[in-house]
């Protein structure tokens, strides 16, 4: 069972300085299927510079979109 506080904490680090924290808090956002955060996560996307860590987000992004529209 996961927090919410947590789990909130995590969309805040969708901004973070680092693309490695970023990726991992989308990916645990996915873990925890937290749908809610998809319009955090999909800015998150359309912010990012680095085309590598770009393609990832947008990944985790397809997929837990996916749990709401199959």
């Amino acid at each position: 069972l996961h927090s919410r506080p947590s789990i909130r904490w995590s969309m805040g680090l969708l901004r973070h300085h680092d693309a490695g924290v970023r990726i991992a808090a989308a990916e645990y956002l996915l873990y925890t299927e937290y749908t809610d955060a998809l319009p955090d996560l999909r800015q998150a996307v359309l912010d990012e510079q680095d085309p590598k860590t770009k393609k990832k987000l947008d990944s985790l992004y397809t997929i837990l979109n996916s749990y709401i529209h199959p």
